[in-house]
């Protein structure tokens, strides 16, 4: 029940948390099509093409939140991730703390609405910190896709601009899971 209302309760919180006064706020959007859609390592579409989109609120005073969606295919043989949409809510905060140092702090709810039952929605914590063209990055859920219990994510990001228009940007990541699963 608490994970149905969690996009009514971030509007809520986000929206709350806007003061009377006028503030700037930015609407964006995005729409891919990727030949597998990969989340940390592990294909979401059994190899396959997937198409993604989704839709951000920013306020002025670092406050965001919005939603994305992906079609997947687990292809699992009946055993209840038969869904074919992952649909995401989140919220959070990014800021600087000076010229060069950022943080980004939220939390995420992934759904798949097609699934027999709840073992593949999962909330997640998130927090980063970026200095210069580096991030480091930490992701927490207390009960993980399909119930595989404790979670931590860490990772590393690092973006190389190579010309005005073109940047390699590269990431490194592990998985921590409490125990295996599906």
């Amino acid at each position: 029940m608490i994970k149905k209302a969690l996009p009514a309760v971030l509007a809520a919180t986000v929206l709350g948390g806007v003061s009377a006064t006028a503030q700037a706020m930015e609407i964006s959007g995005n729409v891919a099509l990727t030949s597998d859609y990969r989340f940390r390592g592990i294909s979401q579409s059994d190899e396959s093409i997937a198409i993604q989109g989704g839709f951000d609120l920013g306020f002025e005073n670092g406050i965001y939140l919005g939603t994305w969606g992906s079609s997947v295919d687990f292809d699992t043989n009946g055993d209840g991730f038969d869904g074919s949409l992952e649909l995401d809510y989140y919220a959070g905060w990014a800021g600087s703390i000076s010229d060069n140092i950022g943080i980004d702090v939220g939390i995420l709810n992934y759904d798949n609405p097609g699934d027999d039952d709840a073992e593949g929605e999962y909330l997640e914590f998130y927090g980063s910190v970026s200095m210069w063209d580096v991030s480091l990055g930490l992701a927490y859920s207390d009960d993980y896709y399909g119930e595989t219990g404790e979670f931590f994510y860490y990772s590393a990001d690092t973006s190389l601009g190579l010309t005005e228009n073109l940047s390699l940007d590269l990431q490194a990541g592990n998985n921590d899971l409490d125990e295996e699963g599906f």
